[in-house]
């Protein structure tokens, strides 16, 4: 009985990992996704032929580590976009007050509690770009484009966020995401 109590227990732990075990690494192809989208991105200017890219991270926080990490392995290799030349660099959340320096923020996952702060920096026709590796930022109507890790490549985008934030999209970009 004892045992057979134990196997049970096993086998749910093996369909139903722990949510942190369950979180799924994001790959240098999505990251290069979400890159490759500012192309599509009208409204975008860079200053002079230069887009500075900022990405936003939580030292403390395993996966955000490991999402501004990826990025920055493609950032670096992707060294320029029709829009301009990229010049990434990484951002802790304890420096977010630097944002405004920027043309795009990209957010890695671990960061939700700072994306009101983040959001208040984007506001007031700043003109930043806000793009993410978590579903969240895009749901929560902080971020305007957000890549899903998992199978595929999934982007998700926030009409009424791009729009407030004076950004469009050309036609056939819209019909390559799912819109929030």
């Amino acid at each position: 009985m004892q045992r057979g109590l134990i196997i049970c227990v096993l086998m749910g732990l093996l369909m139903y990992p722990p949510s942190s075990a369950n979180a799924q690494l994001i790959t240098q192809n999505e990251v290069k996704a979400a890159v490759n989208s500012l192309n599509f991105i009208r409204g975008l200017h860079s200053k002079g032929g230069r887009l500075k890219l900022a990405v936003v991270y939580d030292p403390s926080v395993a996966i955000s580590q490991n999402d501004a990490d990826v990025m920055m392995q493609v950032l670096q290799k992707q060294s320029s976009l029709k829009v301009g030349s990229l010049q990434p660099k990484l951002v802790p959340v304890s420096e977010l007050q630097t944002l405004l320096d920027y043309n795009v923020v990209m957010v890695a996952r671990g960061v939700r509690d700072y994306y009101t702060g983040i959001s208040s920096l984007l506001q007031g026709g700043n003109h930043i770009f806000a793009m993410s590796t978590d579903e969240s930022c895009v749901v929560s109507h902080f971020c305007v484009l957000a890549v899903q890790p998992g199978q595929g490549v999934n982007i998700l985008l926030n009409e009424e966020i791009m729009k407030r934030q004076g950004f469009d999209v050309n036609a056939a970009f819209r019909f390559m995401v799912k819109k929030i």
